[in-house]
């Protein structure tokens, strides 16, 4: 190995190392903070902690997961997984690369947005999404009348995230369709006229 991949190969531990560090902090401090709301008025820091590190081991497995699937597919590609995640995150912006070595790759990055895209705006996930905030909502009406303002008010918060799903989901279909929309016309610059 030469010392210009030691030294990309470094980064990379790093970088993920980084990655794992945040995704810590914060699924650490929101477990913290809600496990301390559900908690009693004694238990609250004990509450809070367990809930907290519940939190941080799960991130730490879903992250573990998901690494290790997307670096399959990146090396599928014949790309390491951090130009894999940095094209995902181009296409998902709706300005793809025009490097024509990675097209391939942000052509089956761009199908997958796109099913996942339709998954989720499939009738049965909208009644769930429906289900969630007036259970949420109910909820909070319950947790204010009883006196529990802290928690009516993160029940609140839950069921507002859920109802901003669907203007997020359009958003993020308008913008895999830019980048078809670029796709489509590099390929149409590239070909030869007749």
């Amino acid at each position: 190995m030469s010392g210009n991949q030691r030294r990309a190969a470094r980064s990379d531990r790093l970088r993920l190392l980084g990655y794992l560090a945040l995704l810590s902090a914060i699924s650490m401090a929101t477990g913290f903070a809600v496990g301390a709301l559900l908690g009693g008025a004694r238990d609250w820091l004990r509450d809070g902690l367990v809930i907290g590190v519940i939190a941080a081991a799960s991130g730490w497995g879903a992250f573990a997961v998901v690494w290790r699937m997307e670096s399959r597919r990146a090396r599928g590609f014949g790309l390491d997984t951090d130009r894999w995640m940095k094209l995902g995150r181009e296409v998902r912006r709706g300005t793809p690369p025009t490097d024509p070595a990675v097209r391939p790759a942000v052509l089956e990055i761009l199908a997958r947005r796109r099913r996942t895209l339709e998954q989720q705006r499939a009738s049965g996930w909208t009644w769930l999404r429906l289900a969630l905030i007036v259970l949420w909502l109910s909820t909070a009406v319950f947790r204010a009348l009883d006196g529990s303002y802290a928690l009516a008010a993160l029940f609140l918060v839950l069921s507002t995230l859920f109802l901003l799903t669907p203007l997020t989901l359009r958003r993020q279909e308008r913008r895999l369709a830019a980048a078809a929309r670029a796709l489509r016309a590099e390929d149409a610059a590239e070909q030869p006229s007749p």
